[in-house]
Parts: structure tokens; sequence; C-alpha cells
């Protein structure tokens, strides 16, 4: 049996840090309209970047993680 830190580790060197909208709604299936609403019910958070806006991977996961 492997160590579950070291497969976390590998699971996490190939993940993306951040997503656009677009990504994390073909990656989790919810629309666009519901992820913005997640937003401004400040169950999830955004990043600007210049002009785009950005889901960094860890505020992704959790928020599925909590549903």
């Amino acid at each position: 049996m492997q160590n579950t830190q070291t497969d976390d580790a590998q699971n996490n060197h190939t993940a993306k840090l951040s997503y656009t909208i677009k990504e994390y709604c073909a990656a989790t299936g919810l629309s666009r309209s519901t992820v913005y609403r997640l937003a401004n019910a400040g169950k999830l958070r955004f990043c600007k970047l210049g002009n785009r806006t950005l889901i960094k991977y860890q505020d992704g996961k959790r928020l599925i993680d909590e549903l």
C-alpha cells in the first residue's frame, strides 16, 4: 500500500494551479451562471489577473468537497 501523501503530491504535480471560468465549468459540470451565483454568495473566490478571471485550484476543489 502506498502512502496517501505521496499519492496526493503526485496528483497535485499534474493538476492545474488555476482555471478560467470556462475551464472550471467544463471540469465540474456547473453552468457559468451557477459559478457566478456561488461567487456572489461568497462560496467561491475569483482571482483577477489583468483582464482574466481565474479560480484557484484549492478554492475550486474546496467548493466541490463541501457539496
